[in-house]
C-alpha cells in the first residue's frame, strides 16, 4: 500500500520518503473517516460528513486483526453483516468465519462489551421471527384483496368519468376558439382588444384543463398490483426468508426490518428511549433535545 501511495504522488512529511507502515495503519484505524472522533478514551459523534460507512470501516478493522483472511484468492460473504447492530453498546455486528461454522459478534469499537457470539444458523431463526408481527394468513389476505379491488374499480371508474368531463370541456373551448377567430376574419369582431381578452381567457381555460388532466393521469397508476405484491409479501414473509438466497433475505430486511439490534441471542427492535440510552453521558443535553423534538417521554 505504501508502493502504491508513492507511486501516485504521496510522500512523508519531508516530501521524499514512502508514508510509513505505522502512519497508514493510524488512518485506516481512525474512526474519523466515518463519522467520529476519540474524546478522552471515549467514541464521540462528528458534525463532519463521513468519508466511509461503517461497514466499511469494521471491514477494515477485521482484515487489519486477521479475522477474514482470505482463502484461495475467495472472499466468503456474510449474510448479516451490516443489517444489526449491538443491543448492549450499539456498534455494528460484525462476523467471522471459525472451524467451518459463521459466528456474529459485536465489533467493540467502542470498548469493552460483554455480548457473545451467536452462529448464523440461530441469527436465521431469530431474524426469520422478525416477520411474524408482518402475517396476515390467507383467509384475511383474500378478504382484504378483494375489497381493494373494488376501491379499485371505483377510482378507476371516477378517473375516467372525470377525464371524459374534461375532453368535452377542452374540445368545447377549442371550438369555442376557432368561432371568436371566424369572427375576427370576418369583420364580426371589430375590437382588437376585445378580440385578445377573450382569447386569452379561453387559453387560460384551456390551459387549466390540461393541468387537471395532467394530474389526474399521474393519480391513475395501477395501485392494485403493488397493494396485492405487498399482501403476499405480508403472507409468506417469513417462508420466503427462510428459503431464500443471500440476495432476498437482504431485499426483505432492508423492505420491512429496520433498526435491529441483537443481545444476548435475541433480535429487536429498539426502542426511542433504549435508543437515547446509548448515547454517551456528555450527549445528555442532547437526549433532552431529541425527546422534546420527537415527543419522546
Amino acid at each position: 500500500m505504501a508502493k502504491e501511495l508513492y507511486s501516485k504522488g504521496f510522500r512523508s512529511r519531508n516530501n521524499s520518503r514512502h508514508i510509513s507502515k505505522t502512519t497508514i495503519e493510524g488512518i485506516l484505524k481512525s474512526p474519523f473517516y466515518y463519522g467520529r472522533f476519540r474524546n478522552n478514551g471515549e467514541l464521540i459523534e462528528g458534525k463532519h460528513t463521513p468519508l466511509v460507512s461503517k461497514e466499511l470501516w469494521d471491514r477494515v478493522q477485521d482484515r487489519l486483526n486477521g479475522k477474514t483472511q482470505r482463502k484461495h484468492g475467495t472472499k466468503h460473504v456474510f449474510t448479516y453483516r451490516g443489517f444489526l447492530s449491538c443491543g448492549e453498546c450499539g456498534c455494528s455486528i460484525t462476523a467471522e468465519k471459525k472451524k467451518g461454522h459463521i459466528y456474529y459478534r459485536c465489533t467493540k469499537s467502542m470498548g469493552k462489551c460483554g455480548q457473545p457470539y451467536i452462529r448464523e444458523e440461530q441469527l436465521d431463526i431469530q431474524l426469520a421471527g422478525v416477520f411474524d408481527p408482518l402475517r396476515i394468513d390467507k383467509q384475511t389476505s383474500e378478504f382484504i384483496h378483494a375489497r381493494l379491488v373494488e376501491l379499485y374499480n371505483e377510482d378507476k371508474e371516477y378517473q375516467e368519468k372525470i377525464t371524459k368531463s374534461l375532453r368535452l370541456k377542452l374540445a368545447h373551448l377549442k371550438q369555442e376558439k376557432r368561432k371568436l377567430f371566424r369572427k375576427m376574419i370576418d369583420d364580426q369582431i371589430n375590437d382588437r382588444e376585445m378580440y385578445n381578452e377573450l382569447r386569452e381567457e379561453i387559453d387560460d381555460q384551456i390551459v387549466q384543463i390540461g393541468e387537471q388532466m395532467a394530474k389526474l393521469s399521474q393519480s391513475t397508476y395501477d395501485w392494485l398490483e403493488q397493494s396485492s405484491n405487498l399482501l403476499e409479501l405480508a403472507r409468506q414473509a417469513k417462508k420466503l426468508f427462510l428459503a431464500g438466497s443471500i440476495e432476498a433475505k437482504h431485499r426483505l430486511l432492508e423492505t420491512d426490518c429496520w433498526n435491529l439490534y441483537l443481545r444476548t441471542y435475541d433480535i429487536y427492535s429498539m426502542t426511542a428511549d433504549e435508543i437515547l440510552e446509548l448515547l454517551p453521558f456528555e450527549f445528555d443535553g442532547w437526549k433532552s433535545d431529541i425527546q422534546t423534538e420527537f415527543n419522546v417521554e
